[in-house]
């Protein structure tokens, strides 16, 4: 439920990005995406904060398995950390694209899913013996480094570049320019 809110936020922003974008009306769209982000943080902790809360007593009803309620109360709680990060992660990878920036949150992506999440999931998860636990808590650093990095790329406006292209080709000025 609370993945919800962000990829509703993140679909949502992206498409008021990239009409901003079309519209040459880059500082809007700057601080349109810093809003979003502060309104996504404040949804998926307000959503996720009763859910990890309550985690005992809702996951008490599917099952009387005290590993089970034990073990998801823990994955719920460690929740907490992860939906920020996830939150932020989608609304700029989205906006990001929505300029016209593709090529660095997809070489981020990649680099982060297999040189961060998948060798810290085997080590924590396996090597370490946390079980999911240890998965867990590699998908959280994954979606932080992300989300983060790709938070930095929007402070930054290397995404302007790509922004003025995409309007250039929207205005028609762009002649027969491809896109790269």
């Amino acid at each position: 439920m609370v993945l919800l809110f962000s990829l509703a936020l993140g679909l949502g922003t992206e498409i008021l990005i990239g009409h901003l974008v079309g519209a040459g009306q880059f500082e809007e769209a700057y601080h349109t995406l810093l809003k979003s982000v502060r309104t996504g943080l404040l949804l998926v902790s307000c959503a996720i904060l009763p859910i990890a809360l309550l985690a005992p007593y809702a996951l008490g009803g599917f099952t009387h398995d005290a590993v089970i309620i034990t073990e998801g109360t823990l994955l719920l709680r460690l929740a907490i950390v992860l939906e920020p990060g996830r939150v932020c992660n989608i609304i700029v990878i989205n906006s990001l694209r929505a300029t016209g920036d593709v090529w660095f949150p997809i070489s981020m992506c990649a680099f982060s899913t297999w040189c961060v999440w998948v060798p810290l999931a085997w080590l924590l998860g396996i090597k370490l013996g946390l079980g999911l636990t240890g998965i867990w808590i590699s998908m959280i650093v994954d979606e932080w480094l992300r989300g983060l990095m790709m938070y930095r790329r929007w402070k930054q406006r290397h995404w302007m570049k790509s922004a003025r292209r995409s309007h250039a080709i929207v205005a028609g000025g762009a002649g027969d320019t491809a896109l790269v």
